[in-house]
């Protein structure tokens, strides 16, 4: 079940929601996954940049627990998952959003204290998707690496998108253990 959303767009999340109350007559649980990679020195990375990251990788979750976690609160049931990421230069526009990931989860957890409904949030790791490989191959160079030496470096955070899925399902089943923290797939697994 697809539902093509804007997560960076109210209308467009509300959508997401209405669709899958629709599908499903309620939701469980949300994991903040959508991102887009913007590299490049902070000094050089144009604004417009910034402001395309921000809309996905901070207003997006935003919107969602917005969106979601009204009804989650009133059922006294549910699980809001962030998907943080924190890394090193040239990511600035990239990670800036997704650390703040971090503080919107623990600002939700304490909003959330007292409710069945738990916030966390989780890092996947290093997944070779499409938008990662796209942004190694350009941030290897920047530290003066080839893309080889960029996964070998990080190889002990290297996941399967089977396996980094798989540790978001079970951080979800085990949200209460997590509630309030910062965690990984590897971690949950």
């Amino acid at each position: 079940f697809v539902v093509h959303t804007d997560v960076g767009e109210d209308a467009s999340v509300g959508h997401l929601y209405s669709q899958s109350v629709v599908r499903f007559g309620k939701v469980d649980a949300v994991i903040d996954n959508a991102t887009i990679a913007v590299l490049g020195k902070v000094t050089d990375l144009p604004i417009e940049e910034w402001d395309r990251s921000y809309r996905v990788n901070l207003r997006g979750p935003v919107l969602m627990a917005k969106t979601f976690l009204p009804d989650m609160i009133q059922r006294d049931h549910g699980v809001f998952a962030c998907v943080s990421s924190k890394g090193t230069a040239f990511l600035g526009g990239y990670e800036t959003f997704k650390a703040a990931q971090l503080h919107l989860g623990d600002t939700l957890d304490a909003e959330l204290e007292g409710t069945g409904v738990v916030a966390y949030t989780i890092g996947p790791g290093l997944v070779p998707t499409e938008t990662a490989q796209k942004a190694v191959d350009q941030l290897a160079p920047l530290m003066g690496m080839s893309v080889d030496q960029f996964f070998e470096m990080n190889k002990a955070a290297v996941l399967s998108v089977e396996e980094a899925g798989a540790g978001f399902a079970v951080s979800v089943i085990f949200a209460e253990k997590f509630r309030g923290q910062e965690i990984s797939s590897i971690q949950a697994l």
